[in-house]
């Protein structure tokens, strides 16, 4: 559609029987040649790329405070006791090459991280 970036985004869902500790270790999206193709943004990062439509979009301040109600916090953070779910984009040049691996690293309560895998193909 002539847009000069693909998104991947990843929903993060969490559901802790009490207060947790999370660290994030990695998002990446690697290629077949092991080089990155997309770019994990933190918080600040995602809010500034959508400052830079500003002239494209009217409702700008409603999706920047989407972003910050439902982004990953940070790489180090706490959630409350429940379900909640977290979102983060990654960022490459349209069109991403295919294929790709995402690759996500997260610790909870200073256990052994944990590691997620996902095979993108189309």
């Amino acid at each position: 559609m002539g847009y000069p970036h693909e998104f991947v985004v990843l929903k993060i869902a969490i559901n802790a029987i009490s207060q947790t500790d999370i660290m994030v270790d990695q998002i990446a999206a690697i290629g077949t040649d092991g080089k990155p193709v997309a770019r994990y943004y933190d918080l600040p990062e995602f809010c500034d790329y959508l400052s830079g439509w500003a002239s494209l979009s009217k409702i700008l301040p409603q999706n920047l405070e989407i972003a910050k109600d439902t982004y990953l916090p940070g790489p180090d953070f706490q959630t409350r006791k429940g379900q909640r779910t977290y979102y983060a984009v990654l960022i490459g040049k349209n069109p991403l090459p295919r294929p790709f691996t995402i690759k996500v690293s997260l610790g909870f309560n200073n256990a052994p991280e944990r590691q997620f895998s996902i095979d993108v193909t189309r």
